[in-house]
């Protein structure tokens, strides 16, 4: 990381590489640990103010201080604008392995201190005091921007009550900072949960992106006051991500946040999907992404009326019948439920979508056409279609029964399969393809009764035809968001 050359030659040499050292140190120290590099060394610059008693400790895990820098030559640690707690803790478990590969300690002998096990009390330790290097005040990390608290594995949470002790000693780590992400997954102390975010709300206004991501399976009245109040404290607020969050009185949070609220996906009962989505759309105004997990013949009016409500400001659909494993539904319902989409859907899509999934049972070739026809005014970058009951299923099957042919049977379902989906590329190709309304595609034929399923990106042939209308195919799979969270990272 730092500029440690030694120049040979005249001095303007020096001064153009000095001058480059000038320009690149700020950029590569603005989120150090997330470079990609085999060099997890910069992290010695850290432990420059370590106390007397921490050298004693590194000293006896044979962690040689003298590789400790004195002196740098710039204050690293000032341009830094970005921390994630996670990659920090990686950083440290790297730079502890290639100090334990390079040391003379016989890790088989009992009475030498031992670096073999990560997960060991002496090791969380060592851990903990390089951690705690890194955010003491001494090291004056004052234009931090990004503050990512990411707490997945055990020791992760082991180190929280650090974190909150160190952000009391040094209250001007947090005092700028724009985007606050905190993602606690598993058991943890709750009342560390709400400690940290009275901390938050009566230290930081200056909040603009606020995820919150709490895995836990109850709901919990204090972390809904404290996180309101957290809101409410803000004075440049603009965006406010939560997943997997459970309340009691979702309303009274939308009340509060509906004004930031742009990211929706219902993972949830049919009956609460239709409260909730009859609450967002009185308290909220920026829907951007919504996700419609699973649906029955209320919901789905709903979520039609989601779509006109917030026609302006939508980028990213994804519509899917049974998400939610709901096969309970008779082929009649869920034929019934995707008709209605086809029929509805195409006339109050936006001029212009980012994204559009659609996962139905496509049975009528011309309420499919007529979706196409309805939606040719909107650009599509990424449209994904899965027809997951075929048309023609049935009825083959029943021909197949009545003539007692087990061969009858696979060939009306094969042959209604082949029909049924042939229209709908055709379809695609006329009112799509040839308009050029896409820019990524990806068709998949599912079929839950034979276990078989099919991607145009297997079909060579007529991706080459896609590409010849710089339209690029893609497997269903790989195109697909197949979480909240990989939107929200790429947004975030």
């Amino acid at each position: 990381m730092a500029c440690s050359k030694i120049f040979s030659g005249d001095l303007p040499e020096l001064l153009i590489n000095r001058l480059w050292c000038r320009l690149a140190i700020p950029l590569l120290w603005e989120d150090p640990f997330s470079i990609p590099t085999g060099n997890s060394h910069f992290i010695r610059i850290f432990l420059r103010n370590l106390n007397d008693d921490d050298k004693k400790k590194l000293i006896e895990y044979k962690i040689n201080i003298d590789l400790i820098p004195s002196n740098i030559l710039f204050n690293y640690p000032n341009y830094i604008k970005c921390l994630n707690t996670w990659k920090i803790f990686h950083f440290i478990e790297k730079w502890i392995k290639s100090i334990k590969s390079k040391s003379s300690i016989k890790l088989d002998d009992d009475d030498q201190p031992s670096l073999n096990s990560l997960n060991s009390d002496k090791m969380k330790e060592i851990s903990k005091i390089i951690y705690n290097s890194i955010l003491k005040y001494e090291n004056n990390i004052i234009n931090l921007r990004t503050f990512e608290i990411i707490l997945i594995r055990g020791i992760d949470h082991d180190y929280f009550n650090d974190i909150l002790e160190l952000l009391l000693q040094n209250r001007n780590l947090i005092l700028n900072i724009k985007n606050l992400k905190l993602s606690f997954n598993g058991i943890i102390n709750t009342n560390l949960i709400y400690d940290f975010l009275k901390f938050l709300y009566n230290n930081c206004k200056t909040i603009s992106i606020l995820y919150f991501h709490y895995k836990l399976n109850y709901d919990d009245f204090l972390i809904l006051k404290y996180f309101s109040q957290l809101i409410l404290s803000q004075q440049n607020l603009e965006k406010i991500l939560f997943e997997k969050f459970q309340f009691d009185d979702f309303q009274a949070l939308l009340q509060i946040s509906g004004d930031y609220l742009e990211n929706i996906g219902l993972l949830t009962s049919n009956k609460s999907k239709f409260q909730l989505l009859e609450i967002i759309i009185k308290y909220c105004k920026n829907i951007k992404f919504f996700d419609l997990p699973g649906f029955d013949s209320q919901n789905i009016y709903l979520s039609i009326d989601l779509i006109k409500i917030f026609n302006n400001h939508l980028n990213y659909i994804i519509i899917d019948f049974d998400r939610l494993h709901i096969l309970n539904h008779s082929n009649d319902e869920i034929i019934k439920l995707s008709s209605i989409i086809l029929q509805e859907l195409g006339q109050i899509l936006p001029i212009k979508l980012e994204y559009l999934d659609l996962s139905l049972s496509i049975n009528d070739d011309n309420l499919f056409e007529l979706f196409l026809k309805n939606s040719q005014n909107t650009f599509i970058k990424k449209l994904l279609i899965n027809n997951k009951i075929q048309s023609g299923i049935r009825s083959g099957i029943q021909s197949g029964i009545r003539s007692g042919i087990q061969s009858r049977i696979q060939s009306g379902i094969q042959s209604g399969i082949q029909s049924g989906n042939d229209n709908i590329l055709f379809f695609i190709k006329e009112y799509i393809m040839k308009k050029k309304k896409i820019n990524y595609f990806a068709f998949r034929i599912e079929d839950n009764s034979i276990e078989k399923s099919k991607d145009l990106f297997s079909m060579k042939d007529e991706v080459k035809i896609f590409e010849s209308y710089d339209i690029k195919v893609q497997n269903y799979g790989d195109l697909k968001i197949q979480h909240y969270y990989s939107y929200i990272e790429e947004m975030y």
